[in-house]
């Protein structure tokens, strides 16, 4: 029997993460292949850089937008691409991209976000 909190949680997150794709570097990692079908809705973000758990790997983990600040439902990005002058662990950026879900890393952390440009914040 499933728990009626956890599968209202699982609904919210859910729709969350549905909603926010649409609103919305020096990445050692590339994709091995692709499954599916690429998203082609831009994305920008800013936030803060930080090393993914993989060598090479670089993530951004940002609020979901459109939610109450109480609600710290978050989204983390895998950026692939970009500016390796800019786009550092600890730098605080500006990303555009578009997220490509059909991506598979070896990095197997965040939402792939090929990055067209990243700006300092």
């Amino acid at each position: 029997m499933k728990r009626p909190i956890a599968v209202a949680a699982a609904a919210v997150l859910s729709a969350a993460l549905v909603l926010a794709v649409p609103q919305g570097g020096a990445v050692a990692a590339t994709p091995t292949s692709r499954v599916g079908t690429a998203a082609s809705t831009p994305v920008t973000v800013t936030g803060t850089v930080w090393a993914g758990t993989h060598a090479g790997c670089l993530i951004m983990t940002v609020p979901i937008p459109g939610l109450p600040i109480w609600d710290r439902l978050m989204i983390t990005y895998l950026l692939i691409g970009g500016d390796p002058a800019v786009l550092v662990p600890g730098a605080r950026v500006r990303v555009t991209g578009v997220v490509d879900n059909s991506i598979v890393s070896p990095c197997a952390q965040g939402h792939p976000l090929l990055v067209s440009s990243a700006t300092p914040a």
